[in-house]
């Protein structure tokens, strides 16, 4: 490189650090006038940075309670007579969906991204070491497991609200770890498969592998659903509903690959992550859109 050439670089180099330096020397004024002003309030009626806390209810999908049947794409009949599961710690994140990120919300080029003073205030969330969706932001969280019927409509409360700040949320993110009343999984289920003259009883589980975690995947990153869509912008009078249906974890199971397998003492033959109906299942359970479903209750009016 030539020594014009190499001083118009670093002549490119300094005025874009010192517009990036005065943008946000200027971005922290404001936040220092906004908040001496309005406390932590904010101000121009942006959201600001209050604590808040938030109620969370979870249960499974709205129908009838008791055995929940349905038909796959494989032409089964399926009817689950048992979904029990645990899930806990609740994430609620700031970075948007997969399929909004990418396709509908394209990003500014890094050279005119806007400085935002709340990476220095908030911790960013680096859990899933390097997936496809990044980095992001946690703003609120829920530090407790809640075990629940998956075939029960009836939502139940989290004893713990999620606490936080007032930051947009977009997605929400779940973690699972193996309980000793699931018998040493995340989630357990049972039922019957029919096709033709063919019915088969059926059992098996999600559970979270240690000897499956690798230095590309760790274990925490196992324990991960993220993405999950929820638009939220949290206050105290906030209540967040996750409901939970099954259907995708076996829309496409063959279940005539477990009668290979023998029955087990209840005539029950296990599914596991080996075989169509294993992979499907924990497939679904880890799917990003379908199985979990969020929604913001409606707040009660005021009288």
């Amino acid at each position: 490189m030539n020594t014009h050439s190499a001083r118009s670089t670093f002549t490119r180099v300094r005025s874009f650090v010192a517009r990036r330096a005065l943008t946000a020397a200027a971005t922290l004024a404001v936040l220092g006038v906004c908040t001496f002003a309005a406390g932590v309030e904010g101000c121009g009626g942006t959201t600001g940075l209050r604590r808040v806390s938030f109620s969370m209810r979870v249960g499974g999908y709205e129908r009838s309670p008791g055995p929940y049947t349905f038909e796959t794409r494989t032409g089964w009949s399926v009817t689950l007579t048992e979904a029990r599961g645990a899930i806990g710690p609740v994430y609620f994140n700031t970075i948007a969906p997969l399929e909004t990120s990418r396709a509908t919300v394209p990003r500014a080029p890094a050279s005119r991204r806007a400085f935002d003073v709340r990476r220095l205030l908030l911790p960013l969330a680096h859990a899933d070491s390097g997936s496809h969706f990044g980095a992001g932001r946690i703003v609120a969280e829920i530090n407790e497991q809640r075990e629940f019927d998956l075939l029960d409509p009836t939502l139940v409360a989290f004893d713990r609200p999620a606490a936080g700040v007032d930051e947009p949320v977009r997605t929400a993110e779940l973690w699972f770890y193996n309980r000793a009343t699931l018998r040493d999984s995340a989630l357990r289920v049972a039922g019957t498969a029919t096709r033709g003259d063919r019915t088969v009883r059926f059992s098996g589980a999600f559970a979270i592998d240690p000897a499956a975690a690798t230095q590309e995947q760790p274990l925490d990153a196992l324990r991960q659903v993220r993405g999950i869509p929820l638009e939220l912008i949290p206050d105290e009078e906030s209540s967040v509903e996750l409901r939970v249906d099954l259907r995708p974890c076996f829309a496409n199971a063959d279940f005539s690959e477990l009668l290979a397998s023998a029955p087990g003492r209840d005539g029950a033959r296990s599914f596991t992550r080996r075989d169509n109906v294993g992979a499907g299942f924990e497939a679904g359970v880890r799917a990003t859109s379908g199985t979990w479903r969020f929604r913001v209750a409606p707040k009660a009016q005021a009288r």
